[in-house]
């Protein structure tokens, strides 16, 4: 057995029996799936029964060279190691084979795979003897390492194609070397943690489950690892390498996994957030040191609803602000915590409003040193200059305007308004922090998008508490403002104007104007008839548009609002605002059905429908204009349509009585 020349004659030996037994076995196997087809020269002809005895007879023979075999793989010598996996693979292709049948594979051939599987295991593993490999610039470690390997890479393809048809031998096999190695002492040999990290980098490797978000068998293989703070021989820069190395490649399964816990977290939270009293401290103290994480990572997009991409990883910060709006926290506690963790985040958009002046400043006078000014003081002082920013610095930004926005969906309106107004002074600063970024990147889309998003959450929070920002805001927005920006706008108003009715008639006064202004705008941009308008997108964004602003109208009318469109500030174009909407309607699709030859059917439903709209507006002019509305239609109006005397007095009889 010390004889080496000897035992790489016997190996040869071995391994050629083992290649005629399993061709024999291989060959008489695919005879019995498929027999001679016509025009084929045929073997020596052997019955069915025949084949199967000479199966059955070879596999014993088989079995007793597999042990010998995979024990030759691990010996020293190369000339013994190498001589055994291209029977190794030649196995492979066979049980691969049999795994496609409608069967499963056999007890036999699962038995021989699992203990192929084990042997390819140890003979990856870096050898204990020698070089430590902790040295990657010894040119003696580097070239040990790679030979090392060179070797095991034959080695890792046929165990990635048995976890292609096998997954489950290899699944048990890497979990309970991942198990054994995570529980080894800080100072164990690195040799177990980093084969059954490479194992499991090689099972990742064209493997479906990787993209998937539901946690299968390599979810459980990862947290075996990740759920450790640190794992055995940590510090080797073997096991180094293979932990990066296995997150690099399972990076987007884990970011799907992180999400929907994040998501399932918060449920959590939001179901049990009265039993979760005693442990609110712990809950919050972990939250603080995770949440920061979160935030600095790059966005993971995980999902898609309606056009528009998420990261349900920001579910996290909507649990924090769960658990700090629970009753079972003082006022005290409650501002303590909202307060430390919406500073984080007030203060990572004063540093990027800061960067941003900093780059202006380079760019303007060169490098120098800020003034030691508060960062306030600094952002008001500086001129505009770029007025989009980098793309790098906005997105930072939006990902923080996002995280307060799910904070603040842990509070209730009258929680932070009237219960505890503290809470909403936190938050209202916040606010003004957020709003600063707009008045300094008027002209980003993207950024000016996310801030109206945020200002619609803002309204549902903190109420009236907005009105005061609304005149200026309007005002930074509609800078060369697009179709789709102002149709944000106008959204955003309608919400106000729905929701505090004639408690906004004072700020309505104030930013109407400059909105109907916009709109009229792109009214005369879009006044081209419809068959010129090529670009679809252009037709659909006016159309959203007009939508938008008639539903303005609208809800003003419908909220007791109508003084504001009469207005002194909007006197200018009252005119162009009722003209508008006689043109519209006129060619309206449903009137330009339903009227016709210049009569309307009081029989229709419809007919009665306008009817009754032109009654109600005449009543709503009445009650606004009074006696001098009566006097023109009556003096003037009527007579121009050829009504008699007599009509006028009777008309103004019926309005004035509500008839």
């Amino acid at each position: 057995e010390d004889d080496d020349a000897v035992m790489v004659r016997v190996t040869g030996l071995l391994v050629a029996l083992a290649q005629e037994l399993l061709s024999c076995i291989t060959k008489s196997e695919r005879d019995c799936a498929s027999p001679t087809k016509a025009g084929e020269m045929p073997g020596p002809q052997l019955s069915p029964l025949d084949r199967a005895a000479l199966v059955e007879s070879a596999k014993p023979m088989l079995d007793q060279l597999l042990p010998p075999l995979l024990e030759r793989l691990g010996h020293a010598n190369p000339q013994i190691s190498t001589a055994v996996p291209p029977f190794l693979t030649a196995y492979v292709a066979r049980a691969k084979r049999l795994a496609t049948a409608p069967s499963q594979l056999p007890p036999d051939v699962v038995q021989v795979l699992s203990q192929m599987l084990v042997a390819i295991a140890q003979r990856c593993r870096f050898p204990q003897e020698g070089h430590s490999f902790i040295a990657a610039d010894n040119p003696q470690v580097a070239e040990q390492e790679e030979e090392v390997r060179e070797f095991r890479a034959d080695l890792f393809t046929t165990f990635r194609n048995i976890s292609k048809f096998a997954p489950n031998e290899c699944h048990k096999l890497v979990g309970v070397m991942l198990s054994q190695a995570v529980v080894a002492p800080e100072d164990a040999p690195f040799q177990d943690m980093e084969v059954a990290l490479a194992l499991l980098y090689e099972m990742g490797e064209g493997s479906e489950e990787v993209t998937k978000p539901a946690a299968g068998a390599l979810g459980e293989l990862l947290g075996i690892v990740l759920s450790r703070e640190r794992v055995a021989a940590a510090s080797h820069r073997l096991v180094t390498l293979g932990v990066m190395e296995v997150v690099v490649r399972y990076v987007r399964f884990l970011q799907q996994v992180s999400s929907r816990a994040c998501y399932l977290f918060m449920r959590l939270v939001k179901s049990l957030r009265p039993q979760l009293g005693p442990h609110m401290p712990s809950l919050l103290s972990s939250l603080a040191q995770a949440l920061p994480v979160i935030l600095s990572m790059p966005a993971a997009v995980v999902r898609k609803a309606q056009g528009v991409t998420a990261d349900d990883r920001l579910y996290a910060f909507e649990a924090a602000g769960l658990l700090i709006s629970s009753d079972e926290l003082a006022e005290d506690e409650q501002h303590a915590y909202l307060s430390a963790y919406l500073a984080s985040l007030q203060q990572k958009c004063k540093q990027a409003l800061l960067l941003l002046t900093w780059r202006h400043r380079v760019d303007r006078f060169g490098l120098g040193v800020l003034p030691g000014r508060q960062i306030e003081s600094v952002v008001a002082a500086c001129p505009p200059g770029d007025q989009m920013g980098s793309s790098d610095t906005t997105d930072q930004i939006q990902r923080t305007i996002l995280a307060v926005s799910h904070i603040s969906k842990g509070f209730t309106s009258n929680q932070i308004n009237v219960q505890r107004p503290r809470l909403g002074d936190v938050l209202q600063g916040v606010l003004e922090t957020i709003l600063q970024v707009l008045y300094r990147l008027p002209l980003n889309r993207p950024l000016r998008a996310r801030i109206t998003s945020f200002l619609h959450r803002m309204l549902e929070c903190l109420g009236e508490r907005v009105f005061h920002h609304l005149p200026r805001v309007v005002h930074h927005m509609l800078q060369s403002a697009e179709i789709a920006d102002t149709t944000a706008m106008l959204q955003l108003i309608n919400q106000l104007v729905k929701h505090y009715k004639v408690a906004a008639h004072s700020l309505l006064l104030e930013v109407l104007e400059p909105l109907v202004a916009r709109v009229f705008t792109f009214f005369q941009i879009q006044s081209v008839p419809n068959h010129e308008l090529q670009n679809t997108e252009e037709v659909r964004e006016a159309n959203d548009l007009k939508l938008a602003y008639y539903l303005l109208l609208n809800g003003i009318v419908a909220s007791g609002l109508l003084p504001a469109l009469c207005a002194p500030v909007l006197q200018p174009r009252l005119e162009s605002i009722l003209a508008g909407l006689v043109q519209d309607a006129s060619h309206h699709p449903m009137l330009q059905v339903s009227v016709l030859a210049g009569t309307l059917d009081l029989r229709d439903a419809f007919g009665m429908m306008l009817l009754g709209e032109f009654v109600a507006l005449q009543r709503a002019v009445y009650t606004t204009c009074g006696d001098s509305f009566l006097e023109h239609v009556v003096q003037v109006e009527l007579p121009l349509l050829g009504y008699p005397a007599a009509v006028g007095p009777q008309y103004a009889q019926h309005v004035c009585s509500g008839d």
